[in-house]
């Protein structure tokens, strides 16, 4: 074994040891008397355990001999501050992740938002709806809540972690005063009767400002419902998009592992013609594995290797990137898309022979029915979770939730 190697080796054991102790010894969601409270964002695992220990530790969990550092020329832990260092902030990140999920389940949302509070403390929202920071900013002021925006942090359920990301260390900050007074919840649920009368809407405008870079996949839908409303036609996309699940043919998977990127496939047979039009979606900050856990319960098959591989769960906030070859798509909905990043490919909408306006003049962004018919599919196979799902899914340990469409 390698000087480097067996650097690598300390690093993997002690962001698992870490991970291991805070779940073990602290849990998920901390009690008022947590062990929590004594340790600190730069805690390491040799704050916790002599060195001694943690020798002891790592040469059973690495099945290495003894003799292992003095043949390779270092000394344990001196030699390893950097690796003990990452490792162990590692650890704590993914204790962190692990926290955010369990509160977004058991909560039944799948964003959080957390504020400094004034003069001191912290405000976290439940957020069920996907609002805007403006919005829960707006909700705090009328509930007479005072807050630094300058020190606010949206998490998503399922996100990726960033250890650059300051956000992480002010979560950690939240969960080291959770049962406290110094942090208050609040649970924002949809069209919630807010004591002081005010509902919240969803406009067309919130729609296209939602997001610079892709779409998510509950914005699509309430666009599609949206120029239902505003344009000619009044076709109800949605309605069509259930009845066409039958019609979705060869649905398939590609992850891109470095990424963290989903690429679905399908064609959808029309009702009309015989002919498919072929769908691609981009799921985006997607997670894999190749073992099932409690995280990754999704089992399917990738196209490109034909091996099983593990996911997430697929959310209705996810961002995503869509397309379709219908002329209803390129001509209504993907030049909108592509102003927001959020088209595959590029538009391929004949030019228009008339001086009509524009057949999406509101400039709706939306999906076509074909597209819908593929998420439709997906939320009845149970991968997609919807706010009409069980937060708690029944869950074959052994075999995970296979995606049989």
């Amino acid at each position: 074994m390698t000087k480097r190697e067996l650097r690598k080796e300390v690093h993997s054991f002690c962001a698992a040891f870490m991970y291991e102790f805070l779940r073990q010894e602290i849990g998920l969601v901390p009690s008022l008397d947590s062990y929590i409270r004594k340790l600190s964002w730069d805690s390491t695992v040799l704050d916790l355990f002599s060195a001694d220990e943690l020798r002891r530790e790592f040469l059973i969990w690495s099945g290495l001999s003894e003799s292992i550092f003095d043949e390779v020329g270092l000394e344990f832990p001196d030699d390893f501050a950097t690796e003990i260092e990452t490792g162990s902030r590692e650890g704590m990140l993914k204790w962190l992740a692990d926290n955010l999920e369990k509160l977004c389940r058991d909560e039944d949302v799948v964003r959080i938002w957390i504020a400094e509070k004034s003069p001191s403390g912290w405000v976290v929202v439940l957020d069920s709806m996907g609002m805007r920071k403006r919005d829960v900013l707006e909700w705090l002021d009328r509930k007479g809540i005072e807050v630094n925006k300058n020190r606010m942090h949206l998490f998503k359920m399922g996100e990726r972690i960033d250890e650059r990301d300051d956000k992480w260390l002010d979560w950690f900050g939240v969960l080291s005063l959770w049962k406290t007074k110094a942090v208050e919840v609040y649970l924002v649920e949809e069209e919630e009767e807010l004591s002081e009368g005010v509902r919240v809407r969803v406009k067309v405008k919130d729609l296209l400002s939602e997001l610079n870079e892709a779409i998510t996949i509950d914005a699509l839908y309430r666009g599609a419902y949206q120029y239902m409303k505003s344009q000619h036609g009044r076709e109800d996309r949605i309605w069509k998009a259930e009845v066409l699940r039958a019609n979705v043919r060869g649905l398939t998977f590609e992850p891109n592992w470095k990424k963290g990127m989903l690429l679905i496939k399908a064609e959808v047979r029309s009702e009309t013609e015989p002919k498919a039009y072929g769908v691609e979606i981009e799921v985006y900050d997607m997670e894999f594995s190749d073992k099932f856990d409690e995280w990754m319960p999704v089992k399917a098959i990738d196209k490109r290797t034909y091996e099983e591989f593990y996911m997430r769960f697929i959310e209705v906030y996810d961002e995503v990137k869509v397309k379709c070859g219908c002329q209803d798509f390129q001509c209504r909905f993907a030049r909108v898309l592509k102003s927001m990043d959020a088209l595959i490919g590029d538009v391929r909408c004949p030019p228009r022979k008339t001086d009509r306006k524009s057949i999406n003049v509101a400039r709706v962004p939306g999906a076509c029915k074909h597209i819908l018919a593929v998420f439709e599919v997906l939320m009845e196979a149970g991968v997609i979770r919807t706010r009409v799902q069980p937060s708690r899914k029944v869950i074959d340990l052994v075999k995970g939730v296979w995606v049989r469409v």
